[in-house]
């Protein structure tokens, strides 16, 4: 049976749109538009803040869509739903506040979706109108407030990151607000959990730029905290039974390595294994294929570096330990993962 008002076709289009296929979120977008029609055929005053709902959720269904037009169209919808509901007509409370800066949020994101320096650009203006507004909700009233101001920080961040030449410094400092608006909230709400995760994989990004021109030691130890915060959430959610979240545990194992490699070496053993052992761990059920390729690639270089300077120094106690301690480490990924053939398992020394 056919939905028959307006409030029926958009919670049908919102079913069909978190079905998340390519013909259920047709069908939303189908639905959506049908809801405006119905909408839009009353006495406007009654119904903005309704079809600027609506319009809302038919652009962030069309940003699902990949044709040509799914960008620009969801612009207009954004530029529609915001014209509706920051009106003098609308009663302005929290919630609406809330919801206009989610439109000029994903406003920005549809137009960072063209790829063109022109609309990242724009974008940045619109998540700055969102950020403006968005900081002046109570945000302690509504869980859903600090999450909206958070994507909109990171949404800011990425598009920081995204420019030709990366404003690394302003996208640091965009990705660390948004991360302290839903720390505290990541292990018990997946969504806080997603834009914490996302936030830490920017902030790594943007960490990375700065640490490439001035490798200080204050960004080398921020750096290092961020990469073993980050793995802690993941592992949380991990020994939750959540696995959609394996990217980003591949992610920032893949960025850790590197980083301890080139930073700190002295605690790449250490590192390496921390994450080895927590997924061989009883209880966390994950292909780990990926992360063994990445720990004994890197556990490889490791004994190489330290076995060629020990050549040119070789009563260094310290590179004699370093040497013991990549061994050592290098008989435990073996130990952990005895089907796979590890890589550089015969020392080097």
């Amino acid at each position: 049976m056919l939905p028959e008002t307006p409030a029926d076709w958009l919670r049908y289009g919102q079913a069909q749109e978190s079905r998340a296929t390519a013909e259920s979120v047709a069908n939303a977008v189908q639905s959506y538009r049908r809801a405006i029609e119905l909408l839009a055929a009353q006495p406007g005053g009654q119904v903005r803040r309704e079809l600027g709902v609506a319009w809302m959720n038919f652009g962030n269904a069309r940003q699902k869509e990949s044709d040509a037009l799914a960008s620009e169209e969801a612009v207009r919808a954004y530029d529609d739903a915001i014209a509706l509901l920051d009106d003098e007509s609308v009663p302005n409370d929290s919630a609406l506040r809330n919801s206009i800066g989610a439109a000029w949020m994903n406003r920005g994101h549809a137009l960072q979706r063209r790829g063109l320096r022109e609309g990242t650009a724009a974008a940045l203006e619109s998540y700055d109108r969102a950020i403006a507004l968005l900081e002046t909700l109570p945000l302690n009233e509504n869980q859903f407030f600090p999450i909206t101001l958070a994507a909109a920080l990171l949404n800011r961040a990425q598009a920081l990151l995204a420019l030709s030449m990366p404003e690394a410094s302003s996208a640091h400092d965009a990705a660390s607000k948004a991360l302290k608006l839903v720390i505290e909230t990541a292990n018990q709400d997946p969504t806080a959990a997603d834009i914490a995760l996302k936030t830490y994989h920017a902030l790594c990004a943007a960490l990375s730029h700065r640490l490439s021109s001035s490798p200080g030691a204050a960004l080398i130890s921020e750096t290092s905290d961020t990469i073993d915060d980050a793995l802690a959430l993941v592992r949380h959610w991990e020994m939750q039974g959540v696995q959609a979240i394996r990217p980003f545990e591949i992610v920032f194992y893949r960025f850790g390595a590197r980083f301890y490699l080139a930073h700190q070496p002295q605690f790449i053993a250490e590192f390496l294994l921390e994450t080895l052992t927590h997924v061989s761990a009883a209880g966390v059920v994950t292909d780990n294929g990926e992360l063994h390729s990445i720990a004994t690639s890197t556990l490889a270089q490791a004994r190489s570096d330290v076995y060629n300077r020990s050549l040119l120094n070789p009563n260094d106690a310290r590179l004699a330990r370093m040497r013991q301690e990549l061994d050592e480490a290098n008989q435990q990924i073996a130990a952990l993962f005895p089907l796979r053939e590890t890589t550089g398992s015969k020392s080097t020394a």
